[in-house]
């Protein structure tokens, strides 16, 4: 986990891009015309009890939310963080899993899974 908090932190910095949206359409956040979709501020830093959490505020959002740390997946070629907001599994209320994939070329991939009430939480 150090090593892969490590490359984070040293990417810090303002990142812009593309998305794919629940419906697997393609997405900017701004439009042509300069008009804002969504936008998002993410901080990451230590939760009261000194463990790392992802701080979300964004326009998706009434408040700034904290996602914890859930784990670290090392791969040949990517090292996946996973924040979490609530049990995944607990459909009584809303969820969110962010997960931030490191690309050993220095690409960064930024993913979010979410489930409504009553629904399932699922990538």
């Amino acid at each position: 986990m150090k090593k892969a908090m490590t490359t984070l932190a040293s990417r810090s910095g303002t990142y812009t891009g593309e998305g794919i949206n629940h419906e697997n359409q393609k997405f900017r956040a701004v439009g042509e015309a300069g008009t804002v979709y969504h936008e998002e501020h993410s901080l990451l830093g230590p939760s009261p009890d000194g463990s790392p959490s992802l701080w979300v505020m964004s326009t998706n959002h009434p408040l700034v939310f904290e996602h914890r740390f859930a784990g670290v997946t090392a791969n040949t070629n990517t090292d996946l963080l996973a924040f979490q907001l609530g049990d995944p599994k607990d459909k009584n209320f809303f969820r969110e899993t962010i997960e931030l994939e490191l690309w050993k070329n220095g690409d960064l991939s930024y993913r979010y899974h979410w489930g409504m009430p009553g629904e399932s939480c699922e990538p």
